[in-house]
């Protein structure tokens, strides 16, 4: 079966994060929040700058929205490597999200369903 869920350019990624919340388990600020940093910068999302112009963006202090990227790292939302020079990089499913346009979900049950 294949499901269209209407959208527009504005507002693909929310639909998007939205629509791939079923494998993330995000809540409605989490998705607000990687919404924020995918559009200031995709490759560096949590660089000092970045943290700074998110807080502004949603009117938070710093340390609210550091609770919030630690939330998405406890989700693997954002992944944290410390040897790397770049720390913290979008999981695939949530970085890919311009190239994925159509997306296929598999369903596997452990009891043979």
């Amino acid at each position: 079966m294949k499901v269209q869920i209407p959208t527009y350019k504005g507002r693909f990624l929310r639909d998007y994060l939205n629509t791939i919340n079923g494998i993330l388990k995000l809540t409605q600020t989490e998705i607000k929040v990687c919404e924020v940093f995918l559009k200031l910068d995709l490759d560096n999302p949590c660089s000092k700058d970045n943290r700074l112009k998110a807080a502004e963006h949603l009117n938070w202090s710093r340390a609210v929205l550091n609770n919030s990227i630690k939330s998405l790292k406890d989700k693997k939302v954002l992944l944290y490597d410390p040897s790397k020079k770049i720390r913290y990089t979008f999981h695939p499913l949530v970085y890919n999200y311009k190239a994925n346009k159509v997306l296929t979900f598999e369903f596997k049950t452990a009891d043979g369903l």
